[in-house]
């Protein structure tokens, strides 16, 4: 199989468990991207993206925010998005301040907090690990996320729910429910993650790869979670990582190790015959 384009789930894929990027699988993308279209397609915002990836040479665009946004990486300008419009978005943030749910919201790139959440933001990202706490760094808090973006007019590419779980999770679902608009994902089994309902990591590849006319058969992906489904399901070769959820080790072409023993890198070498294990 002839594969020209490649797109790589970050958390859970490219990165460990505690986020942080091995030698090898720095590596084997390194020597991919000499090749072919490596295109980075994760649930995080663009800022969010490892700066050790995107400044790879051969990385031209990076898929964020479960599909929402497609960034030029060499020009820094987005061609590419699919937003939840602002007067959806202030309804879930109101939903969500009323469930009194920790939330992130997304946009132009960018991941913002709400000043009232920042204690546990700091803690929950802290928790996680030195890779993931210095996602703060990138972050912006602000004293009202509703009023915030209201002012600013900004849309939203996506809105994330650090932990929805039990009845707080069941009446949100009831809630969003009956607004069409909007779809639901989870990248790990307590997380939410709300877009708009045409915006995931598939339509996004799909968009992409017909503007530089690349078929289908000529596309690989690679990616672990439920909100890597469309374009595992997209692409002519997809791969799930050893430590994928059942969903997507089922659409799968192939499923190689797991994030933690350089899944990405085995995967690449098997199914790029330039690269040497």
């Amino acid at each position: 199989m002839d594969i020209k384009l490649v797109s790589i789930d970050m958390d859970g894929t490219a990165l460990r468990d505690d986020g942080s990027l091995s030698e090898s699988v720095l590596q084997a993308i390194n020597d991919a991207a000499k090749c072919c279209l490596i295109v980075p397609a994760s649930g995080r915002s663009y800022a969010e993206i490892p700066d050790e990836i995107l400044e790879i040479p051969g990385i031209l665009y990076a898929i964020a925010a479960n599909g929402a946004s497609i960034m030029d990486v060499k020009e820094d300008r987005e061609v590419y998005s699919d937003l939840i419009m602002l007067s959806t978005a202030r309804r879930i943030f109101d939903k969500l301040d009323c469930l009194g749910l920790l939330f992130l919201a997304y946009s132009e790139g960018v991941t913002f907090c709400d000043h009232k959440n920042m204690e546990a933001c700091v803690a929950g990202f802290a928790r996680m690990g030195v890779h993931y706490s210095k996602l703060l760094e990138r972050m912006r808090f602000v004293e009202n996320i509703g009023a915030y973006f209201e002012k600013a007019n900004r849309h939203v590419e996506k809105i994330y729910i650090y932990e929805a779980v039990g009845k707080k999770r069941e009446e949100l679902m009831t809630f969003l429910e009956p607004l069409t608009e909007v779809s639901t994902t989870s990248s790990n089994p307590i997380n939410l993650e709300i877009n708009s309902v045409t915006a995931n990591k598939g339509a996004a590849l799909a968009w992409l790869a017909e503007n530089l006319s690349i078929p289908q058969e000529n596309i690989m992906s690679i990616g672990d979670g439920n909100n890597d489904l469309e374009m595992l399901s997209y692409a002519g070769l997809s791969v799930a990582m050893g430590n994928a959820v059942d969903s997507a080790k089922r659409v799968a072409s192939y499923v190689t190790l797991t994030n933690e023993a350089d899944g990405l890198a085995v995967a690449l070498q098997k199914f790029l015959p330039h690269l040497s294990p």
